[in-house]
């Protein structure tokens, strides 16, 4: 199985060696950097002063080595030898759709969301709601991106690589269980168009976002006082384009998500310090309808599924 623990040992038995030897140096690069991050760990005692920037070092770290791996298994394989061409973004984006949570410790009903974007070239302007369909648990997130790297989404052909500043406010509402949550973050958040890295990985991407957050919260009983929390943003994962640009296309990501603030919570095998994983696709038609779904597996699963629909041609 070439490429599994070798990463660009699969393009080298492919003859690409120069492809071979950047995922070679790509691993290298997320072992050293895990290994730094962890051991400074350690030997601090997991230090409070230190913990946030080596934790973001070991998996920063960890990602690149997942993501060296997923590029070589997929570029030789050959899937990028018939990749689609990206297709220009629209205006604005509309999304309805159903969601469920199935958590040990809150007995969630299913959820509708309603789901909107507006882009003015590198602008961006966001937000979705889940509302319990037959109660009162809420989540609202709005958020606000311009795009610092890349060409402008209608740009043609557009590409997408890009990297992008973000500011998001949330407010979770559990009636039920007493508390609420009001948070804001500000992130980084790159995509790396794999045939920017190597022509053999044409068709899929990788997509990253580091960031850092904070959080109160609310309590209703009597005499109780808010809590803050802080938030370290870190996701990184593997995609590929399917499709036709000028017919349906597909998008499909997985990654490991390091936020344990939202309904998925932290990864049940981590004890709590992990993340969960992320699923997400999207398919886009021709008329502008399209399906996006989303599955998250940590401390509890969650699933969406919604209808999209985009309005107003390219931005």
């Amino acid at each position: 199985m070439p490429g599994l623990l070798l990463h660009g040992a699969g393009h080298w038995v492919a003859g690409d060696r120069t492809t071979a030897w950047r995922l070679l140096a790509l691993e290298g690069a997320g072992l050293a950097a895990l290994v730094a991050g962890l051991g400074t760990i350690g030997v601090t005692g997991a230090s409070r002063q230190i913990i946030g920037s080596t934790t973001v070092l070991a998996l920063s770290g960890f990602g690149l080595f997942l993501v060296s791996g997923a590029a070589d298994l997929y570029g030789a394989a050959g899937a990028g030898h018939a990749s689609p061409a990206s297709r220009p973004t629209a205006r604005v984006e509309l999304a309805l759709g159903l969601a469920s949570v199935t958590d040990p410790q809150f007995d969630h009903r299913p959820f509708g969301t309603l789901g909107g974007a507006l882009r003015l070239g590198r602008a961006e302007l966001a937000g979705d709601l889940w509302q319990e369909l037959d109660g009162d648990t809420r989540r609202l997130r709005l958020s606000g991106a311009w795009q610092l790297l890349g060409r402008p989404p209608a740009a043609v052909p557009p590409t997408s690589s890009r990297l992008d500043a973000t500011l998001t406010l949330s407010r979770y509402r559990f009636p039920d269980s007493r508390f609420a949550s009001t948070g804001g973050e500000a992130a980084l958040v790159g995509r790396l168009d794999g045939a920017a890295f190597a022509p053999s990985l044409a068709g899929s991407f990788a997509a990253g976002t580091v960031g850092w957050g904070l959080q109160a919260f609310t309590y209703d009983v009597p005499g109780a006082t808010t809590d803050l929390d802080e938030l370290l943003l870190l996701r990184f994962g593997y995609g590929v384009v399917l499709g036709r640009a000028e017919g349906v296309q597909a998008e499909v990501l997985l990654s490991y998500d390091h936020r344990r603030d939202g309904f998925a919570g932290a990864s049940s095998a981590g004890s709590g310090i992990l993340g969960h994983l992320d699923l997400t696709a999207r398919l886009d038609g021709p008329g502008g309808w399209g399906l996006q779904g989303q599955a998250q597996l940590g401390s509890a699963w969650v699933f969406a599924l919604a209808l999209t629909r985009q309005l107003g041609g390219r931005p």
